[in-house]
């Protein structure tokens, strides 16, 4: 976005620009056209409005801000002022020379019939361009800006031609119609255009390119929601009118009130069984009186039960100690987990991240994961990849399992508890690191063919969209074309 200071040093160029236009359309001769004139609006002054021109669209590209409105608007307004203003001047010139001056019949009122013409497209242009510009990419808008300075540049080049008839041509001296008339206009068309910019200097409107479909698919989501919303309410209200008005209840209410009748009952039915308990429960005539026997009786009690649990709680402990021995033997089969990590650390490009405990590892190249080690006191597990027929050869063991995660095809788990050699194991850890490559080349395989495919598919489509002749003149010049990658290949040979 343009900053404030650049945009009010574009917005002096542009008052520059608009008192060239002024400059442009005023006549500084009473009675004909001078030579002088004709080099300073045809010559001088288009110089001056390119470069203003080339300045406003290298800021507006630089400060990323071409789809802002006041930057659109800034940048085409001396092209499109000075083309606009020189067509004007031109039809005035041909007006005060009258007809057969200049030229003939014909020719002076064709000239004057274009003039006008193009400079109320160009006015109308002017305003639409700032539309058009916001659906073009920043490329495509530097390419419309150099032709636009290649238009300028022939514009001028026969514009000046056409002026350049006007000169030592004697011309009507009325200066209220043809000076005063034209100048007052020029400036109120200058005043209204510098408002119009000093106004939008403050602000920063932008155009925003929306598709005619995404606006339909909102006026219809926003359609659906408004009419559900009343569906619900006038169906509501006709509910409500049919149980209260009417007495008509549904199933579900029903169903509610014969389960308000049953929770009542239930209530019912537990009150009475309290008072019936109540009234059961005999009175108690003496009341209890703790002695000293009693006492003594209470801590004798509370010691044995508290012997009894120091007594289960080494028993359980006791029996703990044993299961695990008899369940956890010393691992003593090969190779041992550090070793496993070890080797896959060795890898080129490898990371990896563990626990402090160093009992689990997970490592990744190319950021995939191709393997997870879990160290347990009665074995070690692995995840890793491994390519499906290689698979098949383990399938058989009771350890080798698919696991469940990470999720993939190619993802396999093994719970060693001295069933797998050391050589297996390392083998299994290097294949799964070289898989990540093979996997890898595998996509890239399987996104080639998909390509290839859909072009095959879209090629299939053009040539059934052509006639019975595009599709024949295609053939051949397919046929021409492998007939002479063939002799190329001869020739090679």
């Amino acid at each position: 976005m343009m900053t404030k200071k650049e945009k009010i040093f574009t917005l002096v160029l542009n008052i520059i620009a608009l008192l060239l236009i002024i400059a442009v359309v005023v006549p500084y001769g009473a009675n004909t056209v001078s030579e002088t004139e004709v080099v300073l609006k045809c010559l001088v002054y288009p110089i001056i409005a390119f470069a203003i021109f080339v300045f406003n669209s290298y800021v507006r590209y630089v400060a990323g801000s071409a789809k802002y409105k006041y930057n659109s608007f800034s940048a085409y307004l001396p092209v499109f002022g000075y083309t606009t203003s020189l067509l004007a001047f031109i039809v005035l010139m041909y007006l005060r020379a009258g007809d057969g001056a200049i030229c003939a019949t014909n020719c002076w009122l064709l000239t004057m019939f274009l003039c006008t013409l193009g400079a109320s497209l160009l006015v109308v242009f002017s305003i639409v361009l700032r539309r058009l510009v916001v659906r073009l990419t920043v490329k495509e808008n530097i390419l419309f800006d150099f032709a636009l300075a290649i238009a300028l540049l022939i514009f001028v080049i026969f514009m000046r031609k056409v002026v350049q008839k006007g000169v030592g041509v004697a011309m009507d001296e009325n200066l209220l119609l043809y000076v005063y008339v034209p100048l007052l206009l020029a400036l109120i068309a200058v005043a209204i255009t510098v408002f119009v910019m000093y106004n939008n200097l403050h602000f920063n409107e932008q155009f925003i390119v929306e598709s005619r479909r995404d606006l339909i698919e909102k006026w219809a989501a926003g359609r659906e929601k408004v009419y559900n919303e009343a569906k619900d309410d006038i169906l509501f209200s006709l509910y409500l009118y049919a149980k209260e008005e009417l007495g008509i209840y549904d199933e579900l209410d029903l169903a509610e009130c014969e389960c308000e009748e049953c929770a009542e009952e239930e209530q019912k039915e537990a009150e009475d069984s309290k008072e019936e308990q109540k009234e059961e429960m005999p009175a108690a005539d003496a009341t209890f009186v703790p002695n000293e026997e009693n006492e003594a009786n209470k801590q004798r009690l509370a010691e044995l039960q508290k012997q009894k649990e120091e007594l289960i709680s080494e028993d359980e402990e006791e029996e703990k100690e044993q299961a695990l021995a008899e369940v956890l033997p010393e691992k003593t089969f090969l190779p041992s987990f550090s070793e496993l990590v070890k080797l896959a650390k060795s890898f080129k490009d490898v990371t990896y991240q563990g626990n402090s405990e160093g009992t689990n590892y997970r490592f990744s190249y190319n950021k995939k994961v191709f393997l997870i080690l879990s160290d347990t006191p009665k074995d070690y597990r692995m995840v890793f990849l491994m390519d499906n027929p290689e698979a098949a050869e383990y399938s058989q063991l009771v350890a080798f399992s698919k696991a469940k995660s990470p999720k993939g095809d190619n993802y396999f788990k093994i719970v060693n508890r001295g069933e797998f050699t050391p050589e297996q194991l390392f083998t299994i850890v290097r294949n799964a690191y070289k898989m990540v490559d093979v996997l890898a080349e595998r996509a890239r395989v399987a996104k080639e063919e998909e390509k290839k495919r859909k072009a095959e598919e879209r090629l299939q489509a053009k040539i059934a969209a052509m006639t019975p002749e595009q599709r024949a003149q295609y053939y051949a010049r397919l046929e021409k074309k492998r007939q002479k990658e063939a002799a190329q290949a001869e020739k090679a040979e």
